[in-house]
C-alpha cells in the first residue's frame, strides 16, 4: 500500500500555529518556557516564540529514525540534553513543541524527562498529528494544529527519497 504524501505550505504552517495559539488562549495557558524537540520542532517553536512573545526556548535533541526516507526504520527515542539547562524547567509552565507526532513515543519520552525535573505544568503541542501511526498507549499532544493520515513534507524539508 502506497503512503499518501501531503506537502504543506508556509501558509499552512501559519494557519496551524494560529490554531495552536487560539487553543492556548481558550485554555488561558501562558507558558514560561518553550521546550522544543530538535530538529523538526525548531521551526514551529521559533514561530510560536515570536507570536507568543516568549524568548526562553529549551532544545532537546530527540531522534527515532536513521534517515528521512518515507517509513524509515524507527528505534526507541534517543534523548540528548544538557542537565544544567533542563534543570531550569523546575516550577515553570512549559509548552512542549514538535512539528509532527507519529507514534507518540518521542513526545512521551521527552515529557517523561521533563516531568523528572518538576515543572509546574506541561502542555504539549504539535503542528500535525499523523493518525496512521498514533498508538493508544502513547501520548497524543494536548493541542494539535491539524490531524492527518499520510506522510507530511514540511516547507523547510526536501522531498524525502523513497
Amino acid at each position: 500500500m502506497q503512503t499518501q504524501v501531503i506537502e504543506l505550505s508556509w501558509k499552512d504552517i501559519e494557519y496551524y500555529t494560529d490554531c495552536i495559539i487560539e487553543q492556548l488562549k481558550e485554555e488561558n495557558y501562558k507558558p514560561d518556557i518553550i521546550v522544543t524537540i530538535k530538529r523538526g520542532g525548531l521551526v514551529p517553536a521559533v514561530i510560536l516564540s515570536h507570536k507568543l512573545g516568549i524568548k526562553d526556548i529549551l532544545i532537546i535533541d530527540a531522534s527515532r529514525t536513521e534517515d528521512d526516507r518515507i517509513n524509515a526504520q524507527k528505534h526507541r527515542p534517543t534523548l540528548i540534553f544538557d542537565e544544567q539547562e533542563i534543570d531550569r524547567v523546575k516550577e515553570k509552565k512549559l509548552l512542549l513543541v514538535d512539528d509532527i507526532v507519529g507514534s507518540g513515543e518521542t513526545l512521551r519520552a521527552v515529557r517523561k524527562l521533563l516531568m523528572a525535573h518538576n515543572p509546574k505544568f506541561i502542555v504539549s503541542t504539535t503542528l500535525i498529528t499523523n493518525l496512521n501511526n498514533l498508538k493508544k498507549e502513547n501520548l497524543k499532544p494536548d493541542i494539535v494544529g491539524n490531524e492527518v493520515r499520510g506522510w507530511i513534507i514540511f516547507p523547510w524539508e526536501n522531498k524525502p527519497p523513497t
